[in-house]
């Protein structure tokens, strides 16, 4: 994780980007790097998009499904994911989508991923000193509402927060 924020910010330095002009965005495992990036920089906002909110629950998420891996590869986890993570509101078309993407990764990049999040620390929501925008599905196993709200509740921000709703 720390290379991965590491590679961020000094791609902001060799462009010489004026950090207060810049809203960092991130989806997933994403916003994990844009938090941390956050802390580094005094941006002029963090976009957090199903947030992964590391935790003990979330680690033995990921542990169970680079087991799923080992056992029956990409298409394991293309069969179980799709249905598991998703809302009862998803189609069979947005379920197929997110099929494809798995399908489309290879198995050690997606082991390296599931990595990440059991290995990841919760980054310091609470020093990050810009705004917080977060964008989170009621449904989301993944990244459930829930961390979503800790995220929230750990946040100082320069703006009043706005209480997540369904």
């Amino acid at each position: 994780m720390d290379a991965t924020c590491g590679a961020v910010l000094a791609l902001i330095a060799l462009l010489e980007l004026d950090a207060k002009r810049i809203i960092v965005v991130g989806h997933s495992l994403g916003a994990i790097v844009a938090s941390e990036v956050s802390l580094h920089l005094g941006l002029l906002g963090t976009v957090l998009i199903g947030p992964v909110n590391p935790s003990a629950a979330l680690a033995e998420v990921f542990t169970a499904r680079l087991q799923l891996l080992e056992k029956e590869g990409m298409e394991g986890i293309a069969n179980v994911v799709p249905f598991a993570a998703t809302g009862p509101g998803a189609t069979a078309t947005q379920q197929a989508f997110i099929r494809a993407l798995l399908l489309a990764q290879s198995p050690e990049g997606y082991a390296s991923l599931c990595r990440m999040i059991i290995n990841a620390q919760r980054p310091r929501y609470e020093d990050i000193k810009c705004p917080l925008l977060i964008i989170t599905g009621s449904h989301d196993e993944t990244a459930p509402m829930s961390g979503s709200q800790q995220i929230l509740r750990r946040h100082v921000s320069l703006c009043p927060p706005v209480p997540l709703s369904r």
